[in-house]
């Protein structure tokens, strides 16, 4: 059985989803042992026209964003992001959305592309959104993706090569979007397969 999972990094829902499917699979797994479950994640960039480092807005917060977005007093929105963080809290993760900031995402999709050819996914996929949600580094930052990428065990030429846009990363992003006609309009959306992919 494959589960094909459409998410952003940066989208608190996703990470919460995360940890609950992966507390589901644990059961699944233990009642069906022969069972082989393969887990797929796929970019979706939540907001496309996110500023890139160092562009105008690259300094706007989640709370901030929010607020812009939705038309919410600013006072609503942190609330929002507060309860947000509760529920973080609940599943052992910390959120601390004064310091998170909105940023585009697509270079950190490249390295998510990148550390799957080199089976390095899920380790990647935690750092980065460790590194938005608690510890309020900009994903767009090439220095950031760079140390994410190296300090998980991704050769750092070729973190350099894909950072530089001569790598072959761009390529798998761009595959990694949601098919025509799937429905799929959130990054809050999965399919899944039984028997081989």
């Amino acid at each position: 059985m494959r589960i094909d999972i459409w998410s952003d990094v940066v989208c608190p829902f996703c990470w919460i989803g995360k940890r609950h499917l992966e507390s589901a699979l644990e059961v699944f797994r233990a009642d069906h042992p022969d069972t082989d479950v393969e887990v797929v994640w796929r970019a979706f960039e939540l907001d496309p026209a996110a500023p890139r480092h160092g562009g105008s807005g690259d300094d706007e917060s989640s709370a901030q964003m929010l607020s812009r977005k939705y038309g919410m007093p600013q006072a609503e929105a942190e609330a929002t992001q507060e309860q947000m963080a509760g529920r973080f809290r609940e599943l052992g993760l910390e959120f601390d959305w004064r310091s998170a900031t909105i940023s585009s995402t697509f270079d950190a999709h490249q390295l998510a592309a990148l550390a799957a050819d080199h089976e390095k996914a899920d380790e990647i996929d935690e750092a980065l959104r460790r590194a938005h949600f608690t510890d309020g580094e900009r994903l767009s930052d090439p220095a950031v993706l760079r140390r994410i990428g190296v300090e998980a065990g991704l050769p750092a030429d070729a973190v350099d090569q894909m950072l530089s846009g001569t790598g072959s990363a761009s390529a798998s992003v761009k595959t990694w979007r949601p098919p025509v006609g799937s429905g799929c309009r959130e990054c809050r959306s999965s399919s899944s397969t039984a028997g081989s992919p």
